[in-house]
């Protein structure tokens, strides 16, 4: 993996709990993907990671940015409720015609 990547990930015992992989670029940290287990969720696992890369980010002077499909409302309530405002929207971006939501955090 490149070292512009960044994986980070919350462990119970051996257990991976949740994880998230970012792109570390130029001007920002653009969160690819970030699970959580079902059993886990709600238990502020994400919200760790997602102040973790705050923390990165806000070291280095950049943004936070990800891309989140319009139909997905849980994922949406928890980026806002973390701060992230919506920016843009990229049209029929996904192959089922679904938007593409695109997010950034300004630290």
């Amino acid at each position: 993996m490149s070292e512009n990547y960044i994986c980070l990930g919350v462990f119970e015992e051996e257990n991976l709990c949740c994880y998230c992989l970012a792109l570390n670029s130029l001007d920002d940290i653009n969160i690819l993907t970030i699970a959580t287990e079902q059993s886990y969720k709600r238990k502020g696992m994400a919200s760790a990671i997602v102040n973790k890369l705050s923390q990165m980010a806000q070291n280095q002077s950049k943004t936070l940015s990800l891309e989140v499909k319009d139909k997905n409302f849980a994922a949406i309530a928890f980026y806002e409720k973390m701060g992230f405002k919506k920016q843009h929207i990229r049209k029929k971006y996904y192959k089922d015609g679904s938007d593409a939501i695109i997010y950034f955090k300004f630290l």
